[in-house]
């Protein structure tokens, strides 16, 4: 999830921690602890100090494990322990810490992005896909608590009323997309991959379906399967196979199996474009990676992140080219 509903779940689980007797007189600390716990697995923003593509591998990753659940919650925790030396105060600030630890990962887990939350056991990624990386009602229903909050209502008994509606609500997403799912696996039949990316609207969904030759990228509306554009899988190229031994390059692609390389051959440099299939905008993909190769001066340069504008790619592939050819 985005790191503004994060904090809007603190927020939420710390009001609902008003129901504890315990924490009555703490509120000030109970808030800002589990704000924090709500956001610890995403420290692992630190990362990106060794380079945004370590960052891409790395994220969503350890941090989120269920190994280090606990460990959060019992960091954040053993801070406020110096300040407040309560011992039934800070048993009780932990079991909320680990809930707001928990509800974190639970949600990137629902959405399409997923979590390595068995690490170290397995770097195998899970992901539910019911629910978008941002989602307005869920967001929404947070800041409705807030103001009911603020205008008088018991804090504790409002979230708890707001949690039972999300709770209902994640079911009704999880219901819409194993339908989804089972029509889509049932009529291909020889898939090797079916990825359903969700959208705010119930009734449509993006949808990656990996067959032996190609990819299907389309729309699943109102119980109708539309195709957007199919992508043909390109004969195995060696320069697509040099470009993984790129650092790069390879963290790249360690984020999901759903990625597409194209070779594309120019007189300045040779280019090897690799896309994240899963983060469409009509028929562009913003989140990709570029490696391109001097045959001259057997040079190498690349390049990974977000690509909002055509332009922008343009400027950056220019700038490597020319890096290279220098």
């Amino acid at each position: 999830m985005e790191t503004s509903t994060h904090i809007l779940f603190g927020i939420g689980i710390a009001s609902l921690a008003s129901l504890d007797p315990s924490l009555k007189e703490y509120s000030l600390p109970v808030y800002v602890s589990c704000v924090l716990s709500s956001n610890a697995p995403d420290f692992d923003y630190a990362f990106k100090l060794k380079g945004k593509s370590e960052y891409y591998k790395l994220h969503r990753g350890f941090s989120h494990s269920l190994f280090m659940l606990p460990l959060w919650a019992f960091l954040i925790t053993t801070v406020f322990a110096l300040y407040y030396p309560d011992l039934v105060f800070l048993q009780h600030l932990f079991v909320w810490n680990l809930g707001a630890v928990i509800v974190h990962v639970i949600t990137d887990v629902l959405n399409f992005h997923g979590t390595q939350v068995l690490r170290p056991f397995t770097e195998k990624w899970f992901s539910i896909d019911c629910i978008p990386l941002f989602d307005y009602f869920i967001f929404s229903l947070h800041i409705s608590g807030m103001i009911l909050s603020l205008t008088g209502f018991h804090p504790g008994k409002t979230f708890l009323s707001i949690y039972l509606l999300l709770f209902i609500y994640i079911l009704l997403r999880f219901a819409t997309r194993s339908y989804i799912y089972h029509q889509l696996t049932t009529h291909f039949l020889k898939s090797k991959g079916v990825k359903i990316i969700p959208n705010m609207d119930l009734y449509s969904w993006q949808v990656i379906i990996e067959g032996e030759e190609n990819y299907i990228l389309g729309r699943y509306t109102w119980g109708k399967l539309m195709v957007d554009s199919v992508l043909e899988k390109e004969t195995p190229q060696p320069w697509v196979e040099i470009s993984k031994q790129n650092k790069d390059i390879s963290n790249f692609i360690t984020s999901t199996i759903f990625v597409y390389p194209r070779v594309i051959e120019r007189k300045e440099a040779l280019e090897v474009r690799w896309i994240d299939l899963r983060f469409r905008k009509g028929r562009r993909f913003p989140f990709k990676a570029i490696w391109v190769f001097s045959h001259h001066k057997s040079l190498e340069k690349s390049y990974v992140g977000w690509f909002h504008h055509p332009i922008e790619y343009k400027r950056i592939k220019k700038e490597l080219v020319n890096e290279i050819s220098k």
